[in-house]
C-alpha cells in the first residue's frame, strides 16, 4: 500500500472511531444527567453494539496494513503524521490483544457499574456496589497483561493517563511533597479559622444557574461549542472541537461547591475547545489527563481562589444573594481559602487536596497487588482518613463511595488531580513572567492567560509528552518544588505563619 493511500485509510478509521466515540459520550453524558432513573439496562445494549463496533474498527486488517506501510516510510511522513502512526500503532497492538467478547462485556460491565455505584451512593450502600470493584479490577489485570505482559499491571494504567510515568514516578512525586504538606497543614491546624458563617445560607438553585452562566462569560468559554448540565458527580465530556459538556452540581446549602466545579470543569472545557482545530477527529487531541488537570486546577485554584477574583466576582455574588452585602474582598478571600481537613475531596482546599489523592493512590496500588479486596476498602479508607486528615468518615457515602471513578473504571487516573495541580504551580511560576495575572483576573480580562495556554499547551495537542509541554511552556523540566513552594506561601500569608 502506497504512504497516501494508508494515510487515507486511517484518516477514515480515526473518524468513525471519533464518531462512535461522539455517540458514546452522547449516550453517557445523557444517562448521567438527563435519563430516567432505570433506563440502565437499555443503554448496556447500545453500550455493546458501540464497543463491538469500536473494536471492529481498530482491529480492521486494513488498519493493520495501513499502519505497517506507514511504519516503514517514518522518515516520509510529517511529524504529526508520523507521531499519528506511532499513537495508533500502540492503540491498535493493545486493542488488537484483547478478545472481543472481553472488550464489549467490559464496557457493558462499566455502565453498569456507573449506575449501581450511583444508586449506592445515594442509599449509603457499599455492599451492593462494592463487588463491582473487584470484578473491574480483575479485568484492568486481565487487559493490562493483553497491553503489555512485562509491565506491572497498575503501571499500565498509570501510563494510560499520564503518558510516561509509573508507580515508580508517582511514588518520587507523592514522596516530596507528602511530608511539606503535612507539616504544613499541622501548624495551620492550631491557628484561628476565617468567619464563614455568611456561607451558612440558603442560595435559590434556580440563581445559582445565572451564577454559572456569568461565571462561563468570565472563562470566555465559547457557549456556542459549550453547555453546563447537572449531574451527581461534576464532570467534563469534550466528545470533540465543536461540542463539549461540562456538568455541576447545585446544593442550595453550598454555593462554593458549584462555583468551584464550574470553573473546575470549565478550565477541562478550555483546554477540549481550543486545541489546534486540524487535531479534529484525530488521536491527537489529548496529551494526558495531568495536563488536562492542569488546567481545570489552574483556572479553579489559582485563578478562583485568588485575591484578584474575590474583588471581582464579589459584586456579582451581592447582586445575587444579599448576604454577600455585609462582606467584603478580604472575608470572601479567607473563606473561599478555608484549609482544613475534610471529607470530600472535590470540595477539599488547595493545601489538603493532594492529602485525598494519595490515599485513593495508596488503596489503588493495594488493590492491584492483590493485597486488598473490596471487602476491606471501607474499613482502609476511614482508617486512613483518619491517619492522614484526621477527620472521622460518618459513613460510606462521604467516604469511599463519594468518587465514581473506580465504577467508571478509571483506575489510575486519580494521581493526574494531583500532579496537574503540580504542573499548574509551575506554569504560574512562568506565566507571570510576561503576564500580570492577578490584575488580568481583577478586571476579569481571562483572555491573555488563554492565549499563553495555547500557545505553549494547547496547540500541541498529544504530539508532545507531558513532559515535553512543561519543558516547552516553562522552559525547564517539571519540578514538584513549584507547587510546595506555592502553597507553602500563599498558606502561610493567609494564617499568618
Amino acid at each position: 500500500m502506497d504512504i497516501q493511500s494508508a494515510l487515507l485509510a486511517l484518516e477514515k478509521t480515526e473518524r468513525n472511531l471519533a464518531a462512535i466515540n461522539h455517540a458514546g459520550g452522547i449516550l453517557h453524558y445523557d444517562g448521567v444527567t438527563a435519563a430516567p432513573r432505570n433506563s440502565a439496562k437499555g443503554r448496556a445494549d447500545t453500550f455493546a453494539w458501540l464497543a463491538e463496533q469500536e473494536f471492529i474498527q481498530l482491529t480492521d486488517s486494513q488498519v493493520e496494513e495501513s499502519l505497517g506501510s506507514l511504519a516503514e516510510n517514518l522518515n516520509e511522513l510529517s511529524d504529526n503524521d508520523s507521531i499519528r502512526v506511532r499513537l495508533l500503532k500502540e492503540e491498535y497492538d493493545k486493542i488488537a490483544a484483547v478478545p472481543m467478547e472481553e472488550y464489549v462485556s467490559y464496557n457493558v460491565l462499566v455502565n453498569e457499574s456507573e449506575d449501581v455505584w450511583r444508586k449506592s451512593k445515594e442509599n449509603n450502600d457499599f455492599a451492593t456496589f462494592g463487588p463491582y470493584v473487584d470484578r473491574i479490577v480483575a479485568i484492568k489485570k486481565r487487559f493490562a497483561e493483553y497491553y503489555n505482559d512485562k509491565a506491572d499491571p497498575y503501571d499500565v494504567w498509570l501510563n494510560e493517563f499520564e503518558r510516561g510515568s509509573s508507580s515508580e514516578i508517582f511514588d518520587n512525586y507523592f514522596t516530596a511533597i507528602k511530608p511539606k504538606l503535612i507539616d504544613l497543614i499541622k501548624e495551620i491546624s492550631g491557628r484561628h479559622f476565617p468567619d464563614i458563617s455568611f456561607l451558612k445560607n440558603d442560595f435559590p438553585i434556580y440563581l445559582q444557574r445565572k451564577l454559572s452562566k456569568d461565571l462561563i462569560d468570565f472563562l470566555k468559554i465559547d457557549t456556542s461549542r459549550c453547555a453546563i448540565g447537572e449531574t451527581e458527580h461534576p464532570f467534563t465530556n469534550g466528545f470533540n472541537y465543536y461540542d463539549c459538556r461540562i456538568t455541576t452540581h447545585y446544593y442550595s446549602d453550598n454555593i462554593l461547591s458549584s462555583i468551584y466545579s464550574v470553573i473546575h470543569e470549565g478550565g477541562h472545557a478550555l483546554y477540549e475547545m481550543n486545541m489546534d482545530e486540524s487535531f479534529y477527529g484525530t488521536i491527537l487531541t489529548k496529551a494526558s489527563m495531568g495536563i488536562h488537570e492542569s488546567q481545570s486546577r489552574f483556572y479553579e485554584n489559582i485563578i478562583g481562589r485568588s485575591r484578584s477574583f474575590t474583588g471581582y466576582i464579589l459584586p456579582t455574588l451581592r447582586k445575587y444573594f444579599p448576604c454577600f452585602e455585609q462582606v467584603d474582598d478580604d472575608m470572601l478571600y479567607r473563606a473561599i481559602n478555608l484549609a482544613r481537613p475534610s471529607l470530600i475531596r472535590i470540595e477539599a482546599d488547595e493545601l489538603t487536596y493532594s492529602m485525598h489523592i494519595i490515599i485513593r493512590y495508596e488503596i489503588e496500588k493495594l488493590l492491584f497487588s492483590g493485597e486488598i479486596t473490596q471487602k476491606e476498602l471501607p474499613g482502609l479508607w476511614n482508617r486512613l482518613y483518619k491517619e492522614y486528615l484526621g477527620v472521622d468518615v460518618v459513613n460510606d457515602a462521604v467516604g469511599v463511595l463519594q468518587d465514581t471513578h473506580w465504577g467508571s473504571g478509571l483506575f489510575g487516573y486519580f494521581p493526574s488531580y494531583s500532579i496537574g495541580s503540580a504542573y499548574s504551580a509551575q506554569m504560574l511560576y512562568h506565566m507571570q513572567k510576561n503576564l500580570n495575572v492577578e490584575k488580568l483576573i481583577s478586571e476579569g480580562d481571562t483572555g491573555p492567560i488563554l492565549e499563553w495556554f495555547k500557545t505553549g499547551i494547547y496547540k500541541y495537542g498529544a504530539t508532545k509528552t507531558p513532559a515535553e509541554l512543561i519543558e516547552i511552556s516553562c522552559g525547564e523540566s517539571f519540578n514538584p518544588k513549584y507547587y510546595t513552594d506555592y502553597l507553602d506561601s500563599k498558606f502561610r500569608d493567609l494564617y499568618n505563619i
